[in-house]
């Protein structure tokens, strides 16, 4: 994305971005890092891009970790204006051969890691009279794939929780909107056989897979006074394959 002609668009804007260390949240740092935003990112395991200004680690499966490390960045930042929850977590497989741990793992770091990072962030939020929060969905949330009833599950309860959450703050100037990717030229995709590439290639109408940077520019014009009218809105970027 080339944000020359805004590059400070979002000038000291604070902005948290969880799962900052995957292939999406790296290019979510990097864009709104450009536009001139105060970026700090939340990161499990994984070490925070150079983009961000600061950073903590959690872990998405131990609630009581969350809160923690939110504060400390809201801390470090003074306030929190901008929240992407960007985690996610995927495990295809069949329900009947999942293990009650793995079903609640996908449920802790897909829904419920969403929901506290958003009840702990949202008192900044509530007081300064102004916030906008962007869930990450999925299109497997509308349009799911075998493997993934829990993952389906889990997404669509952001996008539910997304409506509900939008609706309860809108007279405190807080926006809500949830983005709600296809398939993404990304490592997952490529590590794919080509015949299982080819088949859902098959299953999107603009015929190729989505980039990272367009889901970021998404992401930018939500988080945006330009966008000022929009909450509780779901937005597919798939290509079509959710029509």
């Amino acid at each position: 994305m080339n944000n020359n002609h805004t590059n400070t668009h979002f000038q000291d804007a604070r902005i948290v971005i969880t799962g900052c260390a995957g292939e999406l949240g790296r290019v979510l740092c990097e864009t709104f890092t450009a536009a001139g935003a105060q970026v700090a990112g939340l990161t499990f395991q994984k070490p925070a891009p150079s983009s961000v200004k600061i950073s903590a680690s959690l872990d998405f499966q131990k609630p009581e970790t969350i809160g923690p490390a939110l504060l400390y960045v809201q801390q470090q930042l003074g306030s929190i204006d901008i929240l992407i929850n960007n985690i996610g977590l995927t495990h295809d497989a069949y329900l009947s051969s999942l293990s009650a741990l793995d079903l609640q793992k996908i449920i802790n770091v897909n829904l419920l890691g969403t929901m506290e990072v958003c009840r702990i962030a949202l008192p900044s939020m509530i007081s300064q009279r102004h916030g906008n929060i962007l869930n990450i969905s999925s299109l497997a949330a509308s349009r799911p794939q075998s493997g993934q009833a829990a993952y389906a599950a889990a997404k669509g309860g952001i996008e539910s929780f997304t409506k509900a959450l939008a609706r309860e703050n809108a007279a405190r100037n807080i926006r809500v909107n949830a983005i709600a990717p296809g398939f993404l030229d990304s490592s997952i995709i490529r590590s794919l056989p080509l015949p299982q590439q080819q088949e859902l290639l098959g299953k999107i109408p603009l015929a190729r897979w989505g980039n990272m940077s367009e889901v970021a520019a998404l992401a930018y014009f939500l988080s945006s006074d330009s966008a000022a009218y929009i909450t509780g809105q779901v937005i597919s970027i798939d290509g079509g394959a959710s029509m």
